[in-house]
């Protein structure tokens, strides 16, 4: 497909300078230091290094001025950055969905955010033409040989308990399933992370036996266009 913009997204130029903790991260903006929050609590190798260029928006309230939305990809080096925000990963998703971009979700809608599920929350649960679906969404922000994005990139058993949740919902014949998000460009496929966590891939496995969906997409935020792109609507899943 050819990349297609999803969201304008003005943004301030910053340039990290550490991680203080799984939600801080120390800038440098506007030729002061300052603090910006993170919703992304992956490990985030390789991005959230001295020196490595990104974009913030302002934020209001709490104890960070700033959200650190991108950051320069250490691959790609030019200015599609990788959009580490799960949040405006999960919006560009709904405006692909609104779009109609996304073949695998032909025809789907949100009908709710955050239905409950067992003892989690999923991300959705999507009204798709004849039949409901509950989806998952995981970030995907790691590369494996370049053109391959992973997840995850740090353990998390909450992270096994969503996809355990989407088996026992298609034990009882629902309809359920798992999208990825490759926020980076220029990948083609996405395979679990066996070095983090060879569950998920176990999970997935699981999953797609059962009938389940497995699907990925992939977008990336342009500087230049001061937007988040949608570049690939339907990656390869590598089982």
């Amino acid at each position: 497909m050819r990349p297609a913009q999803l969201i304008y997204l003005p943004t301030l130029e910053c340039t990290v300078l550490e991680r203080v903790n799984r939600f801080v991260v120390r800038i440098m903006i506007d030729g002061r230091e300052s603090l910006a929050h993170t919703n992304n609590t992956g490990r985030l190798k390789g991005y959230l290094e001295r020196g490595v260029s990104a974009r913030c928006i302002e934020k209001r309230g709490g104890k960070t001025r700033y959200r650190l939305v991108a950051v320069s990809d250490p691959v790609i080096r030019d200015h599609r950055y990788a959009l580490i925000d799960t949040w405006i990963q999960m919006k560009g998703l709904e405006k692909s969905l609104e779009q109609g971009l996304l073949p695998v979700l032909t025809g789907c809608s949100v009908k709710r955010r955050n239905p409950r599920v067992g003892e989690s929350l999923l991300d959705y649960e999507l009204s798709c033409q004849d039949r409901e679906l509950y989806i998952e969404i995981k970030s995907a922000v790691q590369r494996i040989d370049h053109t391959i994005a992973s997840y995850p990139d740090a353990p998390s058993l909450r992270g096994r308990r969503h996809l355990w949740e989407i088996v026992g919902l298609l034990e009882k014949n629902i309809y359920a399933g798992v999208v990825f998000i490759a926020g980076i460009p220029s990948v083609d496929a996405f395979t679990p992370n066996d070095t983090i966590d060879p569950v998920i891939r176990e999970l997935l496995k699981e999953i797609r036996k059962r009938g389940g969906l497995i699907a990925g997409i992939s977008m990336y935020y342009d500087t230049v266009k001061e937007a988040v792109v949608l570049e690939n609507n339907d990656l390869a899943i590598l089982l």
